[in-house]
């Protein structure tokens, strides 16, 4: 089979696929993440909800995926992406960072009544994770 795609089309293509290979990790990272132990993992807890059966069902059916998936990339020569590990912290920090700046006091008024006395408690908390998300833009500043 042959293909009269040019390097605009292989680029969108590349790009479906690349795409599609983020969301397969992100689907084994949470198969990993739900079997550690709960109460160390943070403020997160996820329910593994999945039986013996279907936990296996899901790791079959990302396998099939995966497969599928690069030989679409090898039919269309799509080359294999290389990810700076630093540049993906520092993109992650940096959303971080966005939306904790975002979660001012203020914004909660749009959510209804707010008082006033509860406004040093909250910067209290949100001030520091903001600061601290700063350092981590730092440190991973490419």
């Amino acid at each position: 089979m042959k293909n009269n795609f040019n390097s605009n089309h292989l680029r969108a293509i590349g790009s479906v696929i690349h795409v599609a290979a983020e969301y397969l990790e992100a689907m084994e990272e949470l198969l990993a993440y739900a079997k550690l132990p709960q109460e160390k993992t943070g403020v997160i807890m996820l329910s593994d909800d999945l039986t013996t059966d279907q936990h296996e069902a899901v790791i079959a059916q990302l396998n099939l995926t995966k497969t599928a998936l690069q030989n679409f990339s090898r039919f269309y020569a799509i080359d294999k992406e290389t990810q700076s590990l630093n540049k993906l912290l520092n993109i992650k920090a940096v959303r971080l960072w966005e939306d904790l700046s975002g979660a001012e006091f203020e914004r909660l008024i749009g959510y209804g009544p707010t008082d006033e006395n509860d406004r040093a408690g909250y910067h209290s908390f949100l001030q520091p994770l903001i600061e601290l998300s700063q350092q981590l833009i730092q440190i991973t500043n490419p």
